[in-house]
């Protein structure tokens, strides 16, 4: 028999005690307002843009202090290996839909703190798809 009182919330697995829908919700709102950015550019350009004149043309300087800002106001305390997160941020775009949303909510806190050292870093993986990629990954995690 269990006893009540030995439980606590910190017995819950981590991420739904730290982590619901709602607050998500707010970040997933910045989904449409990137693809407006990507397709208003490349409407411009006429066609798709290459990862050096993304970094030029994309402009989400401010739209991405505004997202950082959501991500943290989500508290996350994540343990993560920031290597192996900078990697994935990097190059494993096509492993998203496969990942579980924990793993999606350690990258997109991992993106928010390598700029925090690497600035700029954030808006770059904005700029290249990486965190429209992992919002529509995580929102997907939810039906």
């Amino acid at each position: 028999m269990i006893n009540e009182k030995l439980l606590s919330p910190h017995d819950l697995p981590f991420f739904w005690q730290e982590i619901n829908y709602d607050r998500l919700y707010d970040i997933f709102q910045f989904i449409p307002v990137m693809e407006k950015e990507f397709d208003r550019v490349e409407r411009i350009i006429g066609k798709e843009l290459t990862l050096e004149a993304a970094y030029f043309y994309y402009d989400f300087y401010d739209l991405a202090h505004e997202l950082k800002h959501e991500i943290k106001a989500l508290d996350l305390k994540l343990s993560m290996d920031h290597n192996a997160c900078l990697e994935k941020l990097r190059y494993g775009q096509d492993l998203y839909q496969e990942m579980d949303r924990l793993s999606l909510c350690k990258l997109l806190l991992a993106a928010v703190v390598i700029d925090q050292y690497n600035h700029g870093f954030f808006e770059r993986k904005m700029k290249d798809k990486t965190i429209v990629r992992l919002l529509k990954a995580l929102q997907l995690s939810f039906r």
